[in-house]
């Protein structure tokens, strides 16, 4: 699964990751899991191929509808998305930045050091020089702090369906 994870076409891929997924959800107390999250990280997070740290972002998000926080910091998976943030591909950064909501959703209030450099991330993404991770990041941290993260998530959603019918 992790092959096609990796290196299968977009549907093959979607597939084989949605697989992966079921597989932990039902298996998370096995020892097995915690190989297979160090294989994920290896694999996905910190590949030297910057497609495969997409599919690690891809990962993270299906993750997030499925786990609980206290298996995200058991594997320290937000912490290595936040980093993420800082990649030196501006699609990566991107990435991150358009699932900023679904990041903080999964940080407890008392995860303090990860909100903060969380924070500082988004800060550092509005001087990126390139202009398309720095507007991506603009609207959804404005949207977050204006309406607050509940108001600002709704009104995200709305505003993607609404671009989306536009293309």
């Amino acid at each position: 699964m992790l092959d096609r994870a990796a290196k299968g076409l977009n549907d093959v891929q979607s597939l084989a990751i949605e697989s992966l997924i079921n597989f932990l959800k039902r298996n998370y107390i096995s020892k097995r899991t915690v190989e297979i999250m160090k294989t994920i990280i290896q694999t996905f997070h910190a590949a030297p191929n910057f497609q495969n740290r997409i599919v690690f972002i891809e990962i993270y998000n299906k993750m997030a509808e499925r786990f609980s926080r206290k298996f995200f910091k058991a594997h320290n998976l937000n912490e290595l998305v936040i980093k993420l943030g800082d990649d030196k591909v501006p699609i990566i950064r991107k990435k991150v930045f358009e699932n900023v909501v679904t990041i903080r959703r999964m940080l407890n209030q008392n995860d303090t050091v990860l909100i903060v450099k969380l924070d500082d991330t988004l800060n550092r993404a509005r001087l990126d020089k390139n202009k398309t991770v720095s507007e991506v990041n603009f609207t959804r941290d404005f949207l977050i702090r204006e309406l607050g993260w509940k108001r600002g998530i709704e009104r995200v959603k709305i505003l993607n369906t609404i671009f989306l019918r536009r293309i």
